[in-house]
């Protein structure tokens, strides 16, 4: 047993021992699917912030592609990334409840698998969030479509819930629904909408990378998309 000045002069001699069981500020995380021509740039977007503190959890949502080998790969190099993986596919919905339930930071947030934040994103963001009377804070987007990019604001993108910073402990108030496989970013903030107040930085943080040929836009998905999107504007649904 230590003596109390031996513990003093340890913790003097190797200050990183106070650190060890700190809790990050900041969860991100990233559910991914058959990404493996696209995902190492958006970790790479995340590992490199200006700031630092935060943990990266990675879902692998039952990928068949070579996802599941460079999410390996990456987990082995970093200490932030917690990995997780999904037997068989289950959606967005379900990997970003089951990702949120395995987060430990005070404040959330999404990034997509293929997109990108910019490199001062996470550092906006918190000192937008902690200024604020407010548990989610929006940033505004950048949509990369090819070799153009479209500037959006947060109302232009309002279905793209990712990049928004929350408090874990807003989310737990509204929650993803497991059961939606489409739209799930805007049936949560229909909802969120109506509880908590809603801030916006000016800033571009965001880059939404637009591909065509997703699977979410393939003619079958998009048709079920504007069944989902109806009924989220229903009036029985917005009350």
């Amino acid at each position: 047993m230590f003596t109390l000045k031996e513990l003093e002069d340890l913790l003097i001699k190797a200050p990183t021992l106070l650190t060890l069981n700190k809790r990050p500020l900041v969860s991100a995380y990233t559910c991914v699917y058959n990404a493996e021509a696209a995902i190492c740039r958006t970790i790479e977007s995340v590992l490199n912030q200006t700031f630092d503190d935060f943990e990266y959890i990675l879902v692998d949502d039952g990928s068949t592609d070579r996802t599941t080998d460079l999410l390996y790969r990456y987990t082995c190099l970093e200490k932030r990334i917690k990995p997780l993986h999904n037997i068989s596919n289950m959606g967005l919905a379900y990997s970003s409840g089951r990702a949120i339930k395995e987060t430990v930071g005070k404040y959330i947030i999404r990034i997509d698998a293929g997109d990108e934040l910019t490199k001062d994103a996470l550092e906006i963001l918190i000192k937008k969030i902690r200024s604020e009377d407010t548990a989610f804070v929006k940033p505004h987007y950048i949509k990369r479509e090819k070799d153009k990019d479209i500037k959006l604001s947060d109302l232009d993108a309002v279905e793209h819930l990712s990049g928004v910073l929350m408090e874990k402990s807003a989310y737990h108030e509204v929650r993803f629904k497991a059961e939606l496989r489409h739209l799930d970013g805007l049936d949560f903030f229909i909802r969120a909408k109506k509880y908590f107040k809603f801030e916006t930085v000016k800033d571009y943080l965001y880059i939404w990378y637009y591909d065509e040929n997703s699977l979410s836009h393939n003619p079958e998905n998009q048709k079920e998309r504007e069944r989902v999107r109806k009924r989220l504007f229903s009036e029985d649904y917005t009350k």
